[in-house]
């Protein structure tokens, strides 16, 4: 094994951080000190190389979907298959097994030249091999972060950006104890059939205290995996402000003082921790992404600190959580317009619109869902429409069919009218986690 370096990292320097800070003003020395006084960190590089995805073959991934119509992906079960998918495939493998796997790979042969000419290029390699390293961030108070950069990913992902990123599973809001759990969602004042759609969804994504760097969420944080995204403020920096906002005695202890804030503009800020300098937004993210302190220090809150955690699930509320949101529907009878938790009234049900906002970002699919099954059945009221509830969570489910857990309430069975038609059944099922 190579050698341990103590607080040696310092990338976010090469990002061109400011020379002269604003939101530390004069408090740069009393950060970097804290750092040194109050945490420890580590890193170790194994010698034995590890085969990872390309970020440049995952974007090449990203555009042939792209090229195809597809936006974004189910995470579970990727992209519809196309015609050019079994040399892809035979591609990925290949690349992999001349990196070093031991899996027996056969040359696919040259690119087609059709799909050049889709895409726009030929694929660059999918994979090679990295250098692993492993990272320890020990706080005083007890908390210790390990974390390890090259993450595995999911065959042909094309969403891998960030080799040197890391994830952090964290607590799952199903190992926690129920009554501390409770305690947490009340104070929040959410009620109890909230918190339950909150954690089903949670399992799709982690803990308070999770934390992903290494894709095209740049900074994603928490029990719903709040966001940065590219430009650096994202959801993350919404929620991060609204914290800040609601209670900055505690923000400040568990992210200011440790060179991580959030600005007007709710873009993420960070200090430079070898300079001194200050960063904001798209670079503020990468230094995020390079520093594994910087990292950390989400994940301290996420498991420190109560005001962090309430302010991830009132946002979670407010931006993800699609109960109030408005629909408009047409009947034979004229136009319904309802909200959301009028017509999808369990819990399965609830936690499948959930799911589909916080991964797609909007449930765009759910007014044409519903508009079909009131086409196909006849509806004429809210109540009749609600009573169709399992045909449309038949389409509408995404990552992972809520309707298959017990411990949510559930709507009641329909038959599947013949008009609706078979395509439209949901093949979905399975858990990114």
């Amino acid at each position: 094994m190579k050698g341990i370096a103590l607080l040696l990292l310092a990338p976010a320097c090469l990002l061109g951080a400011t020379a002269s800070p604003h939101m530390w003003a004069d408090e740069s020395g009393q950060v970097r000190q804290r750092w040194e006084q109050h945490a420890a960190y580590m890193e170790e590089t194994s010698d034995d190389l590890v085969v990872g995805m390309t970020p440049e073959g995952s974007v090449w991934l990203w555009n042939y979907n792209k090229a195809r119509g597809i936006a974004k992906a189910n995470p579970v079960t990727g992209a519809p298959a196309g015609q050019f998918d079994d040399w892809i495939k035979a591609k990925a493998q290949w690349d992999k097994y001349l990196a070093g796997d031991s899996t027996q790979a056969s040359d696919p042969g040259p690119c087609p030249d059709d799909l050049v000419k889709l895409v726009g290029c030929e694929p660059p390699p999918f994979y090679r091999k990295y250098e692993q390293t492993t990272y320890l961030v020990r706080f005083d108070d007890g908390v210790a972060v390990q974390m390890r950069d090259h993450h595995p990913v999911p065959d042909r992902y094309p969403y891998f950006r960030f080799p040197q990123g890391v994830e952090y599973d964290g607590t799952p809001l199903s190992k926690w104890k129920p009554d501390d759990l409770k305690a947490q969602f009340q104070r929040a004042g959410l009620i109890p059939s909230e918190q339950k759609v909150m954690m089903a969804v949670s399992t799709l994504e982690g803990g308070f205290d999770s934390l992903n760097t290494y894709d095209t969420g740049y900074v994603s944080a928490g029990f719903v995996q709040f966001a940065s995204l590219q430009e650096g403020s994202g959801s993350l920096g919404e929620m991060l402000y609204e914290m800040k906002s609601a209670n900055p005695g505690e923000f400040k202890a568990y992210f200011h003082d440790f060179g991580v804030d959030v600005d007007d503009n709710k873009a993420l800020a960070v200090m430079d921790l070898a300079n001194g300098g200050e960063l904001h937004g798209q670079d503020a993210a990468a230094a995020i992404i390079n520093d594994k302190r910087l990292s950390a220090v989400f994940i301290h809150a996420g498991q420190k600190s109560d005001a962090y955690r309430i302010a991830q699930i009132l946002f979670a509320k407010k931006r993800f959580y699609p109960a109030e949101d408005a629909l408009t529907i047409t009947t034979r009878q004229g136009t319904l317009t309802c909200k959301i938790k009028d017509v999808l009234r369990s819990e399965a049900g609830m936690a499948t619109a959930m799911d589909r906002k916080v991964n797609v970002g909007n449930l765009r699919a759910l007014p044409s869902l519903l508009q079909m099954v009131a086409d196909s059945t006849g509806v004429s009221t809210v109540d009749d429409l609600a009573a169709k509830e399992s045909l449309v969570l038949q389409s509408l489910t995404y990552r992972h069919d809520f309707t298959k857990d017990s411990w949510l309430t559930q709507p009641a069975p329909v038959d599947r009218p013949a008009s609706l038609g078979d395509r439209h059944k949901s093949k979905r099922s399975g858990r990114k986690k």
